[in-house]
């Protein structure tokens, strides 16, 4: 028969079998189910900047424990000049380490002829990362456009309802 754990402060990391979720943070961005984080702001830096209402702060009990990021992002492309590659470049950062990021200078990205032509899409990604503190640590959503026109994530009148969260699983 299996044993139940309720995971509190007074739980010791040995009381807690390796692979355990210890506790979840979701990001709660501006309040609203269906916008997540993100508004109607337009990001058009080439350079990362943070996204607004998308950084998370998670306080592990264990040191040794890993933590699970979990981002779901809807991503609205706007037109620019023909002949182009445009896209928006994600990136997870704690402090000033990156813990996620694209990995090149494309993103997600497409190749369009039309200077009036924009695209949709929703992107999920996943990282394991191992702070080794019982710290506050806060985790950062970035973005950068690849030309320099304008993206937004989970616009509400395009497509919400991004989330962001954090796991904290004993090891």
């Amino acid at each position: 028969s299996g044993q139940t754990l309720e995971v509190t402060d007074k739980v010791r990391h040995d009381d807690m079998p390796s692979g355990s979720v210890v506790q979840v943070v979701e990001h709660v961005g501006n309040g609203s189910s269906s916008q997540g984080y993100g508004s109607s702001t337009a990001y058009s830096s080439t350079s990362f900047v943070s996204v607004d209402q998308a950084a998370l702060t998670i306080t592990p009990k264990f040191a040794t424990s890993k933590i699970l990021l979990i981002i779901s992002t809807h991503i609205y492309v706007t037109g620019h000049s023909t002949n182009d590659w445009r896209g928006a470049r994600i990136r997870i950062q704690r402090g000033s380490t990156d813990i996620l990021t694209d990995g090149n200078a494309y993103g997600q990205a497409m190749y369009l002829v039309g200077d009036s032509d924009r695209w949709m899409t929703h992107q999920s990604n996943m990282v394991y990362d191992s702070p080794n503190t019982t710290s506050a640590t806060t985790y950062t959503l970035q973005v950068s456009s690849r030309v320099g026109n304008a993206i937004y994530l989970n616009r509400g009148s395009y497509g919400a309802g991004g989330f962001f969260l954090a796991m904290e699983i004993a090891q």
